[in-house]
């Protein structure tokens, strides 16, 4: 009875199992590397989308904040007038005499045949109001937009466009037959093809053209005036009577969060067309909220199992001290 009793006594408490402090260690360094991974992802995607910055962009240094708002809608809703009509309502708007300068665009999607000689091609063919290269801030792979919508027959080309009907960039100045009408080549425009990009824009043809007085429009886009926090937004909302998207710090967390939310809720009935750089800008934040669900949950884990590598560090010098 004695021996039993100074043994359960005397027997040494079990140490922290080693196995389980390798396993922590390993999963701890799996997790970091896929917290870099996440990082380094974000970072990319958001630096992708060039397009979304166009209200800091337009800034300078200037003191007075911007916000890059728009309005997307099916055809029908608004033609070139009333768009027209609409930038004069905005202008008149604003609450201080001396106006800031701001800018206004808008366009419509439709498609054609472009040919050029013997070349021909399917088409996107983006009619775009005067404004609308002042407003978005294309890399220019040959050319420029200066001296876009002076005359009304320009034409400013993707790099696809260019090479399937010229096999080539270097092709301003020259004609392209566009649903049987003549228009010069003023400019090749790089469009965004990186990984984040790819999906939206593609590697379709797509041609930019002057749009017309009769044309209707399917975009409303803006960079205006920030006076206060959802200004600019309100304002459009104001004179449209449409949902607004705001462009400009759309990606911040909060916004991504409950971005988020609404992936869980019904999808509207019917939602308009986008235009390319949209829906980019549409796909970036759902690989965000993607991106940051996981930067969160790998977050949690690594500090759980900081915690318990911690704690069983503390118990096994705890043993040592009682040896």
């Amino acid at each position: 009875m004695r021996s039993s009793t100074v043994g359960a006594v005397g027997r040494p408490p079990k140490e922290p199992a080693a196995g389980m402090q390798r396993i922590s260690i390993v999963v701890t360094l799996l997790l970091a590397v896929v917290l870099l991974f996440s990082i380094r992802s974000i970072h990319a995607i958001l630096s992708s989308q060039t397009l979304q910055y166009e209200a800091e962009r337009w800034r300078g240094a200037s003191e007075q904040t911007y916000s890059q708002v728009s309005v997307f809608w099916n055809e029908g809703e608004m033609d070139v007038s009333q768009a027209e009509t609409l930038t004069t309502e905005l202008r008149a708007a604003f609450p201080t005499e001396e106006i800031p300068p701001f800018v206004t665009a808008w366009g419509t999607k439709s498609s054609g045949l472009a040919a050029y000689e013997r070349r021909t091609a399917e088409t996107e063919l983006w009619y775009v109001s005067k404004d609308f290269f002042t407003l978005h801030s294309f890399p220019m792979t040959e050319g420029g937009a200066a001296s876009f919508a002076s005359d009304g027959t320009e034409a400013i080309l993707n790099e696809a466009a260019a090479y399937a009907l010229f096999g080539s960039f270097h092709c301003l100045g020259e004609y392209v037959q566009i649903n049987d009408a003549g228009r010069r080549v003023i400019a090749v425009l790089k469009e965004p093809d990186d990984a984040a990009n790819k999906s939206a824009f593609g590697n379709t043809p797509r041609i930019y053209l002057p749009i017309t007085e009769d044309a209707e429009v399917s975009f409303y886009e803006a960079v205006l005036p920030e006076y206060y926090g959802g200004y600019a937004a309100q304002r459009l909302q104001n004179a449209t009577g449409q949902v607004v998207t705001s462009s400009t710090g759309r990606f911040r967390l909060s916004r991504l969060w409950k971005k988020a939310k609404s992936f869980f809720q019904a999808p509207p009935e019917a939602t308009p067309p986008f235009p390319p750089w949209e829906q980019a800008a549409r796909l970036a934040e759902r690989k965000l909220c993607a991106w940051q669900c996981i930067l969160t949950l790998s977050n949690i884990l690594l500090l759980w199992l900081l915690i318990k590598f911690a704690l069983l560090l503390f118990a096994k010098s705890s043993l040592k001290k009682q040896r």
